[in-house]
């Protein structure tokens, strides 16, 4: 289970942040608090959550792979409030060196930020990740303010 808290204030305003809860019934473990690596002021991580598993390699090299879509719609790398997509990624296995885009020395068993995602035609205030969802290998952003099709029409 992973849950968004868009308004975690670690960083004093609300930078956002998702919480994952493995086995979250049968077990005492408290959650992990998941951020990304370029985490920033009021980005509000979290604001949308997907889950999904898939997995990698084939024969006796198979790796399962949880991955984590988060929304993070206040993001500010193509203009303010233009938005991004973070996927974070727990193989259970050691990965191939493919897995994270070739990213390497993944630890297996523990969460890692793989990609950052931006709209290839973003601008400010597109808020790119006000909705997002996560099935294998494909994630599906929304964009609630995107002004391609007309001002403010998402995309």
């Amino acid at each position: 289970m992973a849950v968004g808290a868009p308004e975690d204030d670690g960083l004093g305003t609300p930078a956002g942040a998702v919480y994952v809860m493995e086995a979250p019934f049968s077990s005492g473990t408290p959650p992990t608090r998941l951020v990304s690596d370029d985490v920033g002021f009021n980005d509000e991580l979290g604001g949308s959550v997907g889950v999904s598993t898939t997995t990698l390699g084939t024969g006796d090299s198979r790796v399962r792979a949880t991955n984590v879509a988060a929304g993070a719609s206040s993001d500010d790398d193509l203009g303010t409030n233009s938005g991004a997509v973070y996927v974070f990624s727990k193989f259970d296995a050691q990965p191939p060196p493919s897995a994270c885009g070739g990213r390497g020395n993944i630890k297996p068993n523990s969460w890692v930020q793989c990609q950052k995602l931006l709209s290839d035609d973003g601008g400010p205030n597109d808020s790119f990740g006000t909705a997002v969802d996560i099935s294998g290998r494909t994630v599906v952003v929304g964009a609630m303010w995107d002004d391609e099709r007309g001002i403010d029409a998402g995309e």
